[in-house]
C-alpha cells in the first residue's frame, strides 16, 4: 500500500512515456551490420513505437486521476525542500541569503511587490526594514546548528531588549522548542503571517524575536548601514545571485574532459583544441580549487555565464589592477591563462606548455615583447606568483608591492590583448561548454 501512495504522490507526467523512450533509444544503439541484426532491430522498433503509443495514453489517464486525487489534497506530494546556501562572507551577503531564502515560495505578485518595497525601502503594505530584520534573525536561528556558519555582527552586538531578553537568549529558547514549533515560528516570519497558532514558549520566543527586529531599525547602526549597502549592491548589479548548494556544481566542474576513447583517431586540429581547452582548465583550476566553496562555485558560474562584452583598451595601471572577475569573465580567464603560462613557459621550463593561441608578436606599449616579459617572470619566486594570483581573484584585497605591481600590469596588458584573439575566444568558448556539461 505504501509503495502506491509514493508512486502517487511522486507521479510525473509521461513517466511512463519516458521509461519506453530510454529503452528505445537503447535499441538504435544495438549494431545493425547483418540481415539477421537488421531484422531484430526493426521488429523491436514497431514494437517499442506500439508500446510508446499506449504508454501515451496511460500517462494521460493516470495524469488526469492523479490530478484529481491532488486537487481533493490526497497523495500530495511532498513539499519542495527550502534552498540552502554556503556560509555567508559578510553582513551584506548573509542579508542576501536572508532574503532569498524567505521569498523562496512567495507567490510570484507579492514576491516582486516585496522586491520593489526592499529596493526602495519603502512599501505600503510592510516595514521593510521590520522585516529584513526579522528574516536576519530567523535566517540566523535556522542555521545556528551549523558549527561554521556566520553571525551578521549587527545581531551578536543588537541590544536587549526591555524584558531582559537578548539575542543569544532568545536563540537558545528557539533551539530548545519543539521541532514543529520551530517551523510554525519561521513560516510566520518568513510569510509575514500574523498571530501563529503557537503555544505559550513558542510564542514568547516569537513576540521576542519581532521585539530585536524593532530594535534593529530603531538605531542598530551596523544594521541600517548593512541594509543600505544591500540595496545599493543589488541595484547596482555588483550582489550575483546566490546558488542554493543542491545547484552548485561540484569541484570537477573545471576538471579536464575525459579523453578520446581507445581507437577512435582524432585529427591534428581536433587534438591541438583539446590540448588548449585542457590548458584553459587548468589555468582555471589550480587558482579555483583550494577556494571556499561558495566561491569557487561564483567564480565558475560567472565563465559559465559570461555575460559582459569585451573590455577596451586601457592603459591606466589602477584600472587593470582593480579589474574583478565580475567586471569580464573573459578577461579573467585570459589573466589566469597568462600567469599560467609564464610559470610553465619559463619559470618551470616546460616547454610542452605553449598554448597554440599564443602568438610571439605581441608587445607591450614600452616596446618589451612576451620573450622578455616571460624571462622576467621566470625570475620571480613562487610566492610571487602566489601573491600576483590573489590579485587577480580578489583586486579588492590586492596589497602588491611596486615591483609586482608592474609585472601583473605587463600581464594585464598581454591579457586584454588575447582575449581579443579569435583562436583564444574559440577555445574559451569550449571551455564553457565544458564547464556546463560536467
Amino acid at each position: 500500500m505504501s509503495g502506491i501512495a509514493d508512486f502517487l504522490r511522486n507521479y510525473h507526467f509521461l513517466d511512463f512515456t519516458k521509461s519506453v523512450t530510454e529503452a528505445q533509444m537503447a535499441l538504435y544503439k544495438k549494431p545493425d551490420q547483418t540481415w539477421a541484426q537488421i531484422g531484430s532491430k526493426f521488429y523491436n522498433i514497431c514494437w517499442y513505437n506500439g508500446k510508446a503509443i499506449s504508454a501515451v495514453g496511460f500517462d494521460v489517464i493516470t495524469y488526469l486521476g492523479v490530478s484529481a486525487l491532488h486537487g481533493c489534497n490526497l497523495f500530495c506530494p511532498p513539499p519542495s525542500a527550502p534552498p540552502m546556501f554556503s556560509s555567508p562572507l559578510d553582513n551584506v551577503q548573509f542579508i542576501q541569503y536572508a532574503v532569498q531564502r524567505a521569498l523562496w515560495n512567495w507567490d510570484p505578485a507579492l514576491k516582486r511587490e516585496m522586491q520593489e518595497g526592499i529596493a526602495d525601502s519603502l512599501s505600503d503594505k510592510w516595514n521593510v526594514f521590520q522585516v529584513i530584520g526579522e528574516w536576519s534573525i530567523a535566517y540566523s536561528f535556522e542555521n545556528a546548528h551549523k558549527s561554521s556558519f556566520y553571525k551578521p555582527t549587527f545581531l551578536t552586538t543588537s541590544e536587549s531588549l526591555a524584558n531582559g531578553e537578548s539575542f543569544r537568549n532568545v536563540g537558545a529558547a528557539f533551539a530548545s522548542l519543539r521541532q514543529t514549533d520551530k517551523t510554525e515560528i519561521l513560516e510566520a516570519l518568513y510569510h509575514q503571517k500574523d498571530s501563529p497558532s503557537l503555544g505559550f514558549s513558542a510564542k514568547k520566543v516569537y513576540q521576542n524575536i519581532r521585539s530585536l527586529a524593532s530594535k534593529l531599525q530603531q538605531g542598530n547602526g551596523i544594521y541600517l548601514t548593512s541594509y543600505g549597502d544591500y540595496v545599493r549592491k543589488k541595484a547596482s548589479g555588483v550582489l550575483q545571485e546566490p546558488i542554493p548548494l543542491a545547484d552548485q556544481p561540484t569541484v570537477g566542474v573545471v576538471l579536464p574532459s575525459a579523453p578520446p576513447l581507445p581507437g577512435v583517431v582524432t585529427s591534428v586540429e581536433e587534438r591541438r583544441i583539446l590540448a588548449d581547452v585542457e590548458f584553459l582548465h587548468r589555468s582555471l583550476k589550480n587558482p579555483v580549487i583550494p577556494l571556499d566553496s561558495y566561491s569557487k562555485t561564483w567564480l565558475v558560474k560567472l565563465v559559465i555565464n559570461d555575460q559582459t562584452p569585451l573590455m577596451r583598451s586601457w592603459n591606466s595601471l589602477e584600472a587593470f589592477m582593480n579589474c574583478a572577475p565580475e567586471s569580464s569573465p573573459k578577461y579573467f580567464v585570459a589573466r589566469l591563462v597568462m600567469l599560467h603560462f609564464f610559470k610553465e613557459f619559463y619559470q618551470k621550463n616546460k616547454r610542452s606548455e605553449f598554448p597554440n593561441f599564443i602568438t610571439w608578436n605581441e608587445r607591450l606599449d614600452n616596446g618589451k615583447t612576451l620573450r622578455e616579459t616571460g624571462s622576467e617572470f621566470a625570475q620571480l619566486s613562487d610566492r610571487d606568483f602566489v601573491l600576483i594570483q590573489k590579485a587577480i581573484l580578489d583586486p579588492r584585497r590586492s596589497s602588491l608591492g611596486g615591483h609586482l605591481r608592474e609585472k601583473l600590469y605587463e600581464l594585464s596588458v598581454f591579457a586584454n590583448q588575447l582575449q581579443r584573439n579569435q583562436n583564444f575566444l574559440r577555445i574559451y568558448e569550449a571551455l564553457r561548454i565544458d564547464l556546463v556539461a560536467v
